[in-house]
Parts: C-alpha cells; structure tokens; sequence
C-alpha cells in the first residue's frame, strides 16, 4: 500500500478521503510486483493505521520502493526516485547489482561518491573503485561508511590521494577584531616669537629699595643666559682628550681601544689592547666562570663598565700585546650568566610590568621607557626557554623599538626605531646640529625599496589578540608591506607602534657613515643611537636617525690620545 502523504503532515482542502482500517485488519500481499507498488504510491489514499498488523512476505525487491513514513512501518522507505547514492536502511534481503557505478570518472561530484549504510547482509558488486581517477580533487573525495564486504572491492580507491595537493601555505589564525589605525602628519609646531630687546636704558627690572642691606656681591640678581650651546665654526680645532683603564682599581696602560653599539645589540662592546704586565692584572685565566673581571674605561669623562670575557695576543719584532674584548653589565643577562625563564603569563598585564617582571630579583632596573605600553591579556604570551634579555628584546621589537643598555650601570632603556615616522624626520626637532667644519669624512649608501603606505598588524592566537590596518592618512592604501605578526599585538597602540616602524623601513634609504670628533670643550657630544642629528653640508643640511656609534682610541708614542667617533645614520629620501 502507498500512502499519499506522510504521517503529522496537514491534509489540503482538497477533499481526501480519510479510510480508517480496523484494528482486525489482516492484509497479506504476495506477489506483489515492484513496478506496481511505485506507480501506484502517487494516487491512492492517505490511511491512518491503528495497530494494523500487515505480513510481508515474498516482496522480492519490492520494500526498497516505498516512500511511506508511518509508525511501525519503518522499512517503507526509498521511493524517492533521486539521483542521490545514499541509501540508508536496506532490508537484509535487499541485494544491490550496481555495476553501474563504474561511471563515477573524471570530475564528479560529492552526490556520486558518498554510500553510506550498507548492511552487513548486502551483497554489493561495486567496481567504481577503480573507476576514480586522478583527478578527483580534496574536497570531493569523501568516501564514508562502508562495511567490511565493501572494502574488499575497494583495493585500487588509494589512487585518489596521489593528487592532493595544497597549492597555498597552511592558513594563519586570524584575530576577529580589526581596527583602521591612520597615521596622522604630525602637526607643525607653532612658530615661537623671542623675547623683545629692550634698550639697555629701559630694561624692565623692577628693582626696589629693600630695609634688608645686602653685599654689594651677593645681590639676589639670577641673571643667566639661556642660550642653547652650539658647536662654533672654526677653521682649526685643538682638542686634548683624556683616556684611563682600571680593574679591580689597579690602573691599565692602554695602547688602544674602542666600544661600539648599534639598534641590533643590547649592549656595549669593548676591546681594549694591553702590554702583557697589565695584562696579568686581569688575571683572566685563574678566573672562575661567573666571576670574570670588570675592567673600568674612562673616556673624556664618560665610563664604560664592560665584562672581560675573551683576549687574544699577538707577536711582531719581540712585542708582545693582548687584545681583551668584553660586553657591557647587561650581558650578564643572557647567555651563560642568567637562567632561563618559563610558562605562560597568567595575569593581565601591562607590556612595561611583564619587562619589569623579567628583572624581579635581578640587579638590573629599567631607566626609561620611551616605546608604547599596551595591555596584554592573560594567556597571550609565552616566555618559555627564554633568557631575561630575550624577553625584553621581544617586547621591544613587538612595538617597534630596542633596548638600550647603560654604559657603566646595570640600567635598561627601551627607545624607539623611529622617534618620528620617517617621512617626518626632516621635520623633527634634531637633537644636535653638526657643522661641515666638524665632519672628517661622510660617506654614504643609497637603498632604493617599494615605498608602502599600510600593512596589516596582528596576532597569532585567539588569546585577546586582535588585528589593524595600520596606514598613512591621505593614501590609496594599495601598496602594502610585509604584515606583522607576533604574539604581544594584543592591544592598538602597539598596533600603531609597529606599522609607523614598519612603512618607515620601506622607501627609499641612505645609510650615511659620519667620522667627527667628540669634544666637551666644543659642545661636539657623544652620539646616542636612537636620537635624530642634523647635518649641515656645503649642498645644504639633512637630518636622520643614529642607528649605531662606534669610539675608537689610538695612542701615539709620543702619549697623545687620538679620539674619533663614527656614527651610522639612517636617512630617510623619500615622501
């Protein structure tokens, strides 16, 4: 019997007739044929079945036609005449001959490649196994859910995966946040008007007749000039540069030396030569690892503290010299010196207290910090097999910056790459004027890059991490640089920090290399890495940032100190 609509679906207003089969009906059905039961199943009437108790016997091939759905009476099913290959539910006696199913070639479709829920009694003759070629692409190559007399025909199906090929790298987690973070042209100071000169027989001092008597001398006047000191223009400078050595306060004769850093390193290095007497002042092989020696360089005033760690010697016409080599204070936070560190941050924090954090206990102490500070929240941040240092470098990268160690003290000062973008420098206040008359010898080496306008910033993780498009107001936004990705982009102002860094590496650079001397008596000072100086040339003036210093010291036989100073600078040649 075929019913004409399913069980709990609302009749039409059509006038169906409703036939109610008593509980005594008895119906037997034999020899009933496939072709009949399925032409009929869309014209007979709907019937509501009360506990009727129907045999099916000798209904070869005949259930599998049936589409009716009627409580108990679960195997009327598979009526419909659908192109689909699942056939869940087959009887025990149903026998499956698809042969047929060697069509399944080339490119097909999902719809021809599923079969599931085959019974175990089934006996399915199915060769398309070998059928599917190559070309059957990952994500139309599900086979699921046949049984065990299924798998024995299925011996030629490992074909299929010899053409499953990625043609892209493994997708990164992408943050749900994302934010546009413009990068404003800085503002233009406004223009500050000097004080008016006055005639010297009108100047303003309010000068009362007091009862209190004072010296003449001492009269409470605080005049001082506040003029800003400048390098004078001279055609001959006479300098006289001081230059000691000390360790463990027993005094070194130096022949030579230098310190040097750069943006990339986190401390100071030195190299100083020595006579093989003061040498063994050091005493650098009786040493213990851990204890090696602090030698003290005095230079113009200005100390360096460094750690000898390793020396060299040299033999020419029966002298004898030794070159020892050490790092600044700070060295003795990585390396062999300091323990690594380990597990996730589990609080809240703020970039500037994890830094603070990896110094806890330590004799180290964080002077300044001139990068951005942003919230990180808990489980974002990994710090295992890490040294101190590393994880203060990191942090410092994250945002754009570096660390900056103290010559002679155990202090850190985290500075950025770029104080200004560097499409502004030209435009930023310098911290130091340089004259033509100063400069021994300039040289320089352009680097011409693709000048980006915006790149993308975010994390890699779902812990709090988010995502910005970080761009230069004004622009199209279409020539993009490499994204940043990094597990401490959790908040937008290092966002902001790390795409000003980014797009300023990009463009057009010179890397310019200026030898001058460093004298107090003349306002000439020591370069710092990470100020912006200017540069005062015969064709005109440019300004860049220090990305390194290197001070070099000769002494002459006759006792002269010889003193330079060689400064790498960034300069920034495009708009």
């Amino acid at each position: 019997m075929a019913f004409k609509r399913r069980l709990g679906a609302i009749p039409t207003p059509d006038g169906e007739k409703q036939v109610k089969i008593s509980q005594a009906f008895y119906g037997v059905y034999t020899g009933a044929s496939k072709q009949q039961l399925c032409l009929n199943a869309m014209n007979t009437v709907c019937v509501d079945l009360l506990d009727l108790p129907v045999l099916w016997f000798a209904a070869n091939q005949e259930t599998g036609c049936y589409k009716a759905t009627t409580i108990g009476m679960y195997d009327l099913v598979n009526c419909d005449r659908s192109q689909m290959g699942t056939a869940p539910d087959l009887s025990s006696a149903f026998d499956v001959y698809n042969s047929s199913v060697a069509g399944l070639k080339q490119c097909d479709t999902p719809r021809y490649i599923e079969s599931t829920g085959v019974s175990e009694n089934s006996h399915v003759r199915m060769s398309f196994g070998n059928d599917i070629k190559t070309c059957v692409k990952q994500s139309h190559s599900a086979v699921t859910a046949y049984q065990e007399v299924l798998q024995a025909v299925y011996e030629s199906g490992h074909d299929v995966a010899g053409c499953r090929s990625l043609k892209a790298s493994v997708a990164r987690d992408i943050p749900c946040e994302y934010y546009p973070v413009p990068i404003p042209p800085k503002p233009v100071d406004p223009t500050v008007r000097p004080c008016p000169r006055f005639p010297s027989h009108r100047l303003p001092l309010q000068i009362r007749r007091r009862r209190i008597e004072y010296d003449a001398a001492l009269l409470p006047l605080p005049f001082q000039c506040s003029a800003i000191d400048n390098i004078p223009i001279l055609k001959s400078y006479i300098m006289l540069n001081t230059v000691t050595a000390s360790v463990d306060g027993l005094p070194l004769e130096l022949l030579s030396a230098s310190v040097t850093t750069d943006m990339s390193s986190f401390c100071w290095q030195a190299t100083i030569s020595l006579y093989p007497d003061d040498f063994a002042k050091i005493n650098m092989d009786g040493r213990a690892p851990g204890g090696e020696a602090e030698v003290t360089l005095t230079i113009n005033g200005e100390a360096w503290i460094f750690i000898a760690e390793d020396y060299s010697d040299s033999r020419s016409f029966g002298k004898k010299t030794f070159t020892v080599k050490g790092r600044s204070l700070t060295a003795k936070l990585t390396g062999d010196y300091a323990a690594s560190k380990s597990g996730t941050i589990q609080a809240d924090l703020y970039a500037r207290q994890i830094a603070d954090q990896q110094l806890q206990y330590l004799p180290f102490t964080i002077k300044a910090w001139d990068i951005a500070d942003w919230f990180i929240p808990a489980g974002s941040y990994n710090i295992t097999d890490k040294k101190p240092m590393d994880n203060l470098i990191d942090i410092a990268t994250a945002a754009g910056g570096f660390v900056y160690s103290d010559p002679a003290k155990p202090e850190i000062t985290f500075k950025p790459r770029w104080p200004a973008a560097a499409w502004e420098v030209n435009k930023a206040s310098a911290s130091v004027t340089i004259p033509d008359s100063v400069i021994a010898e300039i040289s320089g080496q352009k680097r011409v890059n693709k000048r980006c306008t915006s790149v993308f910033v975010w994390a890699d993780h779902e812990a709090g991490g988010k995502g910005a498009d970080v761009y230069r107001t004004g622009t199209d936004r279409t020539d993009r640089a490499s994204a940043q990705v990094h597990a401490l982009y959790t908040d937008l102002p290092v966002h902001r920090a790390a795409g000003v860094a980014a797009l300023s590496d990009t463009g057009v650079h010179k890397t310019e290399t200026v030898k001058l001397p460093w004298s107090t008596e003349y306002s000439i000072p020591r370069a710092n890495v990470g100020d912006i100086w200017q540069f005062n040339e015969q064709s005109g003036y440019w300004r860049g940032v220090i990305t390194g210093v290197s001070i070099s010291v000769d002494v002459e036989a006759e006792g002269a100190v010889v003193l330079w100073q060689s400064l790498t600078v960034d300069r920034y040649l495009d708009v």
